[in-house]
């Protein structure tokens, strides 16, 4: 329906004008890109929950929500699980980090070997040592980052290849000393998700319980070659590397996991009946970044699939980038009545009632 987001701020200006003909004072597009951004979120969050509407439907309980959120929706390859040997409370859990632009999780599956441990020799083998999976992430840190001048030229490179930032760098505040953050964090991040292949993933300040201030966070299995160039300045990029048991590729059957609450999962490994069979929905957990999948002595899981719905990317007119989740009547109505709503215009409400009946 709308090919950019330019069109999309003249329909947003025109429903605004309309429903308040009274009203003179233009809006800011970095404001209606911010409500946008928004929005979009809490509309994801709505239609996939059955309790924020009145109907009761749920992520695909019709084909209208099928349709709605369609373009959002991933899959991940299946991902090694990893096993924290520090991990002395649960020994029988391992994770997979979940992708930079998680979400919310539709279902995930796990692939495992199921036999008794007396029968089947090495059900619960893990890689040896001198096999050892290393995780490598590389930190870019935005705040190192000085321009001067008029003109802004940058390029990250990977392995080679060099992703073009120069058009989101033009948005740096020159009367500033320091650049914005807030302007090209999540544009850099979104530009690199669409630039780079599933085997890496790209995080904002925060990976598996670690913060690191003004990063962008970029993950791989191997030691690549990373480089950040501004105006033909290098900026240094840091690698770091964490290791981690994986197991060895040993499954053959398919389950889909059980999400357990976290405040449940004790009673649920405790509960001798609710375990029989585990193996058919093997228990699963969400903790920070990550997905738990606990195994048990008769089966072991050594890699996880995921589906799950992304974070819309994000709308932003000064570099005519358009998101790229379906804009649907609906979603408009609901831009517009936040909109009057921070502008404290009782419109509002009319608006919202309207966009309640979809």
């Amino acid at each position: 329906m709308y090919e950019t987001v330019k069109e999309l701020h003249i329909e947003i200006e025109q429903r605004i004008q309309q429903i308040t003909s009274n009203r003179h004072r233009s809006i800011a597009p970095q404001f209606i890109d911010m409500m946008l951004n928004r929005a979009a979120v809490k509309y994801v969050q709505t239609k996939s929950n059955r309790k924020t509407n009145y109907k009761g439907e749920g992520l695909e309980d019709s084909k209208k929500r099928v349709d709605d959120i369609q373009s959002l929706k991933r899959e991940t390859p299946w991902l090694k699980l990893k096993r924290d040997k520090q991990d002395a409370d649960y020994p029988n859990r391992a994770f997979v980090i979940l992708p930079g632009d998680y979400l919310k999780l539709i279902s995930s599956t796990s692939r495992l070997t199921y036999g008794k441990t007396r029968l089947v020799e090495n059900l619960h083998e893990v890689y040896p040592d001198d096999e050892v999976k290393n995780l490598y992430y590389h930190l870019i840190d935005l705040s190192k980052i000085t321009l001067t001048g008029d003109e802004f030229n940058g390029q990250i490179i990977v392995n080679g290849n060099e992703i073009d930032i120069s058009d989101i760098l033009s948005l740096y505040d020159s009367d500033s000393d320091k650049i914005d953050l807030y302007e090209i964090a999540g544009l850099t991040c979104d530009r690199l998700r669409q630039a780079l292949s599933n085997e890496y993933n790209v995080y904002w300040e925060n990976l598996i319980g670690r913060y690191y201030k003004d990063c962008i966070i970029i993950t791989s299995n191997a030691k690549d070659e990373i480089a950040l160039k501004v105006n033909d300045t290098d900026i240094p990029v840091i690698t770091y590397n964490t290791t981690y048991d994986e197991f060895v590729n040993v499954g053959n059957k398919f389950s889909e996991n059980d999400l357990i609450a976290t405040e449940n999962i004790r009673a649920t490994l405790n509960n001798f009946y609710g375990n029989k069979n585990r193996h058919l929905n093997p228990i699963s957990e969400l903790v920070d970044d990550r997905l738990f999948v606990y195994y048990g002595d008769d089966f072991c899981v050594d890699a996880v699939k995921i589906s799950y719905i992304k974070k819309p990317r994000l709308f932003n007119i000064d570099i005519n980038q358009m998101s790229d989740m379906e804009v649907t009547p609906d979603f408009i109505d609901s831009v517009v009545s936040d909109i009057l709503l921070v502008l404290k215009d009782d419109s509002f409400s009319a608006v919202k009632q309207q966009s309640n009946l979809e």
